[in-house]
């Protein structure tokens, strides 16, 4: 079983999202842009792409935040998000 994973967030307003988190598919350490977002119920929900070429899968983050997306300023520091956020969790 793989070790847990975290993952960062940074959103500023006027600029493009950006999650770093290590893939549980392959581990490897790396950011990504936000490919698309769903928003539930104070959760929102993103989807990322491994940042290593021959893996590109998908992971799912899950951002717990009372405030929708468009209006979501991480600041300079970002987010920290716990192990419980990266999705799948435990794939290898």
């Amino acid at each position: 079983m793989a070790a847990a994973m975290s993952a960062q967030l940074w959103k500023r307003d006027g600029e493009d999202a950006q999650v770093t988190f290590r893939c549980p598919w392959c581990e490897v350490v790396g950011a990504s842009r936000v490919h698309g977002c769903y928003e539930q119920r104070g959760t929102i929900w993103l989807l990322a792409g491994c940042p290593h070429v021959p893996c590109r899968r998908g992971v799912l983050i899950r951002v717990p935040s009372p405030d929708p997306w468009a209006r979501l300023d991480t600041g300079d520091d970002g987010i920290l998000l716990g192990p419980a956020c990266v999705l799948p969790q435990g794939a290898l």
